[in-house]
């Protein structure tokens, strides 16, 4: 079966997942706003480009597990179901787009993220998602440990390299939008950078969406692409 990887952050969704889920926390009072300062600090560095995107994606999840050490993984569980209603917000207007087009063309979707995989998961079922592989928090006896466990936004090409032989081929279509993405753009048969940052439109892909780009034109866009296979 064809599938496609998809990165999730400023690729479908607008910003970086985790540190909206981490300001609704602070904001709620179940985390410390320090942890924010703690954050700000490695974005600060990757914008000076002191760190990679990959080393940024590793530093923010390891601070995020630290900040919740101890808590009890069912009390950021209800949380869950009321932040949904923000952070659907943040989609762009062409992610179901590009889903339904993946959908109808028999292709399964893939995510490859460091976005927080419970958050993910809310949205498996709504877009018909194949395999979600998210950033994972350590849980001992129902309480986090302060450790990550899985953060797959962090050098991704691993993860690549595994679902390529366990799917037998490589895939048919990837998406994404940074450095950290070039991996699995490169595997795939076609790739797509979703991208409103100029160098990395650099990047030789064989489409570029636009992030003020309509449903229509993304359509057009990816159904042209999949016919060129």
């Amino acid at each position: 079966m064809d599938y496609a990887l998809l990165d999730w952050d400023n690729t479908l969704r607008k910003g970086y997942t985790l540190f909206t889920w981490l300001d609704y926390l602070i904001d709620i009072g179940i985390v410390e706003s320090v942890v924010r300062q703690e954050v700000d600090y490695y974005i600060e560095e990757y914008k000076k480009e002191k760190i990679s995107h990959d080393q940024l994606a590793k530093d923010a999840c390891d601070v995020f597990a630290k900040s919740i050490k101890g808590m009890k993984k069912s009390i950021l569980e209800r949380q869950i179901k009321d932040y949904m209603c923000e952070d659907s917000t943040k989609l762009y207007g062409f992610t179901q787009e590009i889903f339904d087009v993946l959908n109808e063309n028999k292709i399964l979707p893939i995510i490859i993220s460091g976005a927080p995989s419970d958050i993910l998961e809310r949205y498996h079922m709504i877009f018909n998602i194949y395999k979600i592989y998210g950033f994972v928090a350590e849980v001992e006896n129902d309480r986090f440990s302060g450790k990550v466990s899985y953060n797959y936004g962090y050098n991704k090409s691993l993860k690549v390299e595994e679902i390529c032989n366990k799917m037998g081929k490589i895939p048919k279509i990837a998406f994404g939008d940074s450095v950290s993405d070039f991996e699995m753009l490169n595997k795939a048969e076609k790739s797509i950078i979703v991208c409103e940052n100029e160098k990395y439109s650099k990047f030789k892909a064989d489409g570029i969406i636009k992030q003020d780009m309509s449903s229509l034109e993304v359509r057009r866009l990816l159904t042209e692409c999949l016919a060129s296979t």
